[in-house]
């Protein structure tokens, strides 16, 4: 079944009343080029259908699927395009995002349907029965670095506040604080004092996910539980010297499957190229 980028407004209930939690998958990083192009030696497209194809598979019963930005190494039509084609694929509604490596104006004309804010940032708030999901808008044009301007921070305040204190769940591209990861931490959110403002007060925001950096990371800051997951082409390298430019590796991609309970978060990777699992005898015992 072909799905599109959900797109009837700001709030979407997603009803998750006939089970104990509620699964979504995380998306990140996906770096496409021109249909056909490598980046690193590996083409972002096929890493792409093998990642939806994986998810299909092995996932199918999810609520929804977030990618967190970064779509395009470089923001055209014909990137974003393909991206469709692919995404298109998926057996579950998703949602889109931006990263640095995109291009609002681009990425607005190839995704109409997707919502943004009265002020023209890729932002929206999904409501479900456990919480509410923000998808945040961290893009600082054509820069490495993410940003969170008074505009985007007033929304994020305004979204806080409308959850009643109910639990909120929010995905950004750029992480707001270091991770210790020199080439990372360059480039992260650079004025996380307004994104510290926006959140200041509001004890409800129970995890962050995060992507750009390329990496498995998990964590706590200000209390607040988050994960960032590797993207689906190349990676961030495990290398804490350099500094400019970013090193890259080619360590396995993954996805992210997240469960989500009224007491508890719970993020698996699942690295969906190394397809090394032993054979299960016939006579385990599985669930019903």
């Amino acid at each position: 079944m072909q799905r599109k980028p959900i797109s009837d407004g700001s709030l979407r209930l997603h009803d998750t009343s006939k089970e104990t939690h509620m699964k979504i998958i995380h998306i990140t990083d996906n770096h496409l080029v021109t249909p056909g192009d490598l980046l690193d030696g590996t083409d972002p497209l096929d890493r792409l259908d093998a990642c939806i194809e994986a998810v299909n598979a092995h996932q199918g019963d999810a609520e929804f699927c977030v990618f967190s930005g970064d779509i395009a190494d470089r923001g055209s039509t014909d990137v974003y395009q393909a991206f469709r084609r692919s995404a298109e694929k998926l057996t579950m509604d998703y949602h889109l995002m931006l990263g640095n490596h995109d291009d609002r104006d681009i990425f607005r004309e190839n995704f109409p349907e997707v919502p943004a804010d009265e002020y023209g940032f890729i932002q929206q708030a999904i409501k479900t029965d456990l919480g509410h999901i923000l998808l945040l808008d961290t893009n600082a044009g054509m820069a490495s670095w993410g940003e969170y301007c008074d505009q985007r921070t007033q929304w994020l305040r305004t979204q806080l506040a409308a959850a009643e204190g109910k639990p909120v769940y929010i995905f950004m591209h750029h992480p707001p604080f270091d991770i210790g990861l020199p080439s990372m931490d360059r480039i992260k959110l650079r004025d996380t004092q307004n994104f510290e403002t926006a959140i200041e007060g509001f004890s409800n925001i129970r995890h962050i996910f995060l992507g750009h950096v390329h990496r498995t990371v998990y964590g706590t800051w200000k209390d607040i539980s988050f994960s960032i997951l590797p993207g689906t082409n190349h990676q961030v390298a495990f290398n804490f010297d350099v500094i400019r430019p970013v090193p890259h590796s080619l360590e396995p991609p993954a996805y992210g499957m997240v469960l989500i309970k009224q007491d508890q978060v719970t993020v698996h990777p699942h690295f969906y190229l190394e397809n090394k699992d032993l054979p299960v005898r016939q006579d385990a015992e599985r669930v019903k």
